[in-house]
């Protein structure tokens, strides 16, 4: 048996947020962009991303009028829309990793019920004598992973018998606890 990554793949929610990027810019207008060393380029900005959507204009092509009339560059659009992308991709990343979360659980309950868990769990509750390895003072009911490296494939030493207290301790409230038997 072969257990699903436990881990979100970051280059892939990367690339399926930047499909939807902002590459055509579809909606720009012209604008004065003052430089670091306060020259003044003309320029298209998206007013979606706020990005520049196109080459430097000459101001030799616009009256003085024109120019006067230009907006400035809005640095506040860039902001917003990086803000507006950094909590679509937390949505997105929450999302991949509740999936990746209940892949990984669905195969791991699979193997819990598996001839080759129950031969596993039954070695490691005979080695530590039936007793709880927590608290040395309960009879063990349960056998606990103490690193999921090596799920399906696990090393005896990497089971240790429980009792169900001890057990809710090692996991807190965390689910692999309600699977792990």
């Amino acid at each position: 048996m072969k257990m699903p990554s436990f881990q979100v793949d970051s280059d892939a929610l990367s690339k399926k947020q930047d499909a939807g990027r902002c590459s055509t810019h579809p909606k720009k207008e012209l604008r004065k962009l003052i430089t670091s060393n306060q020259s003044v380029q003309i320029r298209p900005q998206c007013l979606i991303c706020g990005l520049p959507a196109g080459p430097t204009r000459k101001k030799a092509e616009f009256t003085a009028e024109e120019l006067a009339g230009l907006p400035l560059w809005d640095k506040e659009i860039a902001s917003r829309h990086q803000g507006e992308r950094s909590a679509a991709y937390t949505v997105l990343r929450d999302a991949e990793e509740n999936r990746v979360r209940g892949a990984w659980l669905a195969e791991y309950n699979k193997y819990l019920r598996s001839p080759e868990w129950k031969r596993k769990r039954a070695l490691a509750m005979k080695r530590d004598g039936f007793w709880c390895q927590g608290c040395l003072e309960q009879k063990a009911t349960q056998a606990h992973h103490l690193t999921y490296e090596h799920v399906c494939h696990e090393f005896l030493f990497e089971l240790v018998s429980v009792c169900d207290d001890c057990h809710t301790r090692l996991h807190g409230n965390n689910e692999v606890a309600l699977a792990d038997a």
